[in-house]
């Protein structure tokens, strides 16, 4: 692997490929070490070992404009189709609120109307995105909006006809959900408080004692029965 920056960026302007085997331990590792180290070996699941060696070190700089210009381009040209595209969003949807219907819309940016039903909140609605599904229950029937898609450049027009009341079983179901989330947050804000007032660290020889099941035999002793 050719000079690689910590967030996987190479020189080439491309990333690491995903596919790299144990990419963020590689990563990490790979910064934390230095030129003629020997590495701690690092684990690829139950399938096999990486090792790894690190030749050569730069000082951390800002790319001259000729090593970026051409992501910087692609960048420019993404950033202004994105607002383009928002814009055309949100005056469709300004006509869909003045009752324009649906099918007009959809018939003047060449696209097809689509019909879902049995949408459950929590619950994937595919073709849907996740912002989507969100949007669609922010407002009562006739509740108009917009959401970005799952991929660049793409964006949800909707518009919801029909509500249904879930039955008593899922009612209660989503009050015990709510209790859980609010429990859940009072908790993880509580952690939060603590860490900033009093500071927290890392043992890394813990944990990895701590998550070694096919090493613990017994309660307090590696290796032990």
């Amino acid at each position: 692997i050719e000079f690689v920056a910590q967030n996987g960026d190479l020189e080439s302007g491309n990333q690491l490929a995903e596919n790299t085997p144990a990419r963020q331990d590689l990563l990490r590792e790979a910064f934390e070490s230095d030129v003629a180290i020997e590495n701690d070996v690092i684990e690829i699941g139950r399938d096999g070992f990486l090792w790894f060696e690190i030749k050569d070190i730069k000082e951390a700089r800002d790319r001259a404009y000729d090593e970026v210009k051409e992501q910087v381009s692609k960048d420019w040209h993404s950033s202004q189709t994105q607002k383009m595209l928002l814009a055309k969003t949100e005056e469709l949807v300004k006509r869909l609120k003045a009752n324009a219907s649906m099918a007009e819309i959809a018939k003047d940016i060449g696209q097809q109307v689509k019909r879902i039903s049995n949408v459950k909140r929590n619950q994937p609605a595919d073709p849907l995105s996740g912002d989507a599904l969100t949007a669609a229950f922010q407002g009562p029937k006739g509740y108009v909006s917009s959401a970005k898609g799952d991929r660049e450049g793409t964006f949800y027009i909707l518009k919801v006809t029909d509500i249904r009341m879930s039955d008593l079983d899922e009612e209660n179901d989503f009050e015990g959900r709510i209790k859980n989330a609010m429990q859940n947050d009072i908790l993880e804000t509580y952690i939060s408080s603590v860490r900033e007032k009093e500071g927290s660290t890392f043992n890394p020889e813990a944990l990895e004692f701590a998550t070694d099941l096919e090493g613990q035999r017994g309660y307090g002793h590696q290796g032990g029965y």
